[in-house]
């Protein structure tokens, strides 16, 4: 699932909104933090009172990380434990799929909540997936007024998502390399940050660069052309680093 192109997101404030936080995603390295920006992002775009996030562990049948908004932190106690990736949020890992619902409990996956979680109706839930991989899923519940989530609301979700499941993607890869030697690790980090940080970069500046005739005002096309300097920037610092890690390690003592 690719991400959408950003023209088929219509109104201006929006999309300005998904650009400021594309760039934030796109220069972001720690997950977490870039697990909560999206998921606030996600609130704030799609008007959602309630958002989350959740990370699937490495064989997939479990969510080894998983990230809320909207629940303060007395009702997550009083929740318990966080979910374990069962009812819609499976539905959501095997049929990689975008899901609205107008009414959550009628769908036929639906599991309820425990006890002490708050009531939630409208949903909207798309994966986070690269390539044929299904990293975790992103939903966002209860828009306010009570109205159900739009196609747009839709579009902006999976380019959220999109961005999320790279960012992902890499954090496993590096994890993957933490008990490499240090030549090894040295070589395969270069060639993430190559292969897979500053393709992510690229991509978010084709997504910005896409965004440029839609710009209705010259300070959004102004802002729209400093983000993509900034991301050329960034290329260039992780090109630097990338000559530093192939340089031969010095011999101890050196």
């Amino acid at each position: 699932m690719g991400l959408v192109p950003s023209h088929a997101i219509r109104d201006p404030e929006r999309l300005h909104a998904l650009l400021d936080a594309a760039v934030v995603i796109g220069t972001d390295l720690d997950l977490q933090g870039v697990l909560e920006r999206v998921t606030e992002t996600a609130c704030s775009l799609t008007g959602a009172r309630y958002g989350a996030v959740g990370v699937l562990d490495a064989e997939g049948k479990g969510l080894a990380q998983f990230v809320t908004m909207g629940i303060d932190e007395a009702t997550c106690e009083r929740i318990g434990h966080p979910p374990e990736g069962a009812g819609i949020l499976r539905v959501l890992s095997e049929d990689p799929r975008p899901l609205r619902l107008a009414e959550l409990s009628t769908h036929r996956d639906s599991v309820g909540f425990p006890p002490g979680h708050p009531s939630m109706h409208t949903f909207l839930g798309v994966p986070l997936r690269v390539a044929n991989r299904v990293w975790g899923n992103l939903y966002v519940a209860e828009k306010h007024g009570g109205e159900e989530f739009t196609q747009e609301d839709e579009d902006l979700m999976v380019v959220l998502a999109g961005l999320a499941g790279v960012v992902v993607d890499h954090a496993r890869r590096l994890d993957r390399m933490a008990d490499m030697t240090l030549a090894v690790a040295r070589e395969r980090i270069a060639r993430t940050l190559h292969d897979g940080v500053i393709q992510r970069l690229f991509a978010t500046g084709l997504v910005l660069q896409d965004a440029l005739p839609l710009a209705e005002n010259d300070d959004l096309h102004s802002r729209i052309d400093g983000a993509i300097a900034q991301l050329d920037e960034t290329i260039r610092e992780v090109r630097t680093t990338i000559r530093l890690l192939e340089k031969p390690a010095r011999p101890r003592g050196e």
